[in-house]
Parts: C-alpha cells; sequence; structure tokens
C-alpha cells in the first residue's frame, strides 16, 4: 500500500512541470466530506491553487447533469506526441488496466464528451471556492 501512496505523491509533482493536465470532476466528489470539513476545505482550495497553473485545466460537471460520459466510472487519458496515440488507464476494484488504440480511442470520445457537458474553467473554479467556502 505504501508504494502506491508514494506512487501516487510523486504524481502529484507533475503539476509543477510543463506537462498539461486536465481534469473534469463530478460535483459530487467535491460534495462528498472525505476527512471532514476542515480537510476538505484545505483540498478544495489547493483545487483551487491547481486551477490557476497556466498547465492545469480543471472542469466540473454540475449535479444538474443526469447521465454523462463519464457515468461507468473513473478514467485517465494520457494524449502522447505523434507518432504515439493516446493511451487509457481505468483503476477499480478488479485492477489497474492500460489500453492503447484501437480500445483508448473510446475513451478519448468519452472525455471529449465530458468537456463539453462540463462547466468552463472560471465556472469550475467558482462552484470549487463557493464549496469550499460553505465548508466553513
Amino acid at each position: 500500500m505504501s508504494r502506491w501512496i508514494d506512487f501516487r505523491m510523486e504524481r502529484q509533482r507533475v503539476v509543477t512541470g510543463p506537462t498539461k493536465i486536465a481534469a473534469v470532476l463530478d460535483e459530487a466528489v467535491l460534495r462528498r466530506l472525505v476527512g471532514g470539513p476542515s480537510t476538505m476545505k484545505k483540498q478544495l482550495e489547493h483545487l483551487g491553487t491547481l486551477s490557476r497553473r497556466p498547465n492545469v485545466d480543471i472542469r466540473v460537471l454540475p449535479s444538474e447533469l443526469a447521465l454523462h460520459a463519464g457515468m461507468d466510472g473513473a478514467f485517465t487519458v494520457f494524449s502522447l506526441p505523434p507518432p504515439y496515440p493516446a493511451v487509457a488507464y481505468i483503476e477499480n476494484l478488479g485492477g489497474r488496466l492500460y489500453m492503447e488504440a484501437p480500445k483508448s480511442e473510446r475513451f478519448v470520445r468519452a472525455y471529449d464528451r465530458l468537456t463539453e457537458a462540463a462547466l468552463d474553467v472560471h465556472a469550475s473554479a467558482e462552484l470549487i471556492a463557493k464549496i469550499a467556502e460553505e465548508l466553513s
């Protein structure tokens, strides 16, 4: 377990580099009080700080959306420089799986649909700040 925590902590360092990071978060995960109100407020404030970085794009799917392309679970898409195709990554109770083209293409399309359905970057940042403020 410690190895996975170390891996995830190392992944967070990517944010400070030139790599572009784009995420679409369901509003429900921003409202779920993991660790209690104080911890959640700090995490939301951290997201707000990250969202101001030029290489970070955070968008929120508002809870008013009944159905969306991410209903089957979380996934990550790694867009690589040409000639390499995108790679999709899923992690769940069944394990961890990387998928290359052509299987990764459906994840790329799903991500595009999620981005279209989500609030824009500025409205997302405002919603994240509002939810954090509600925890005060």
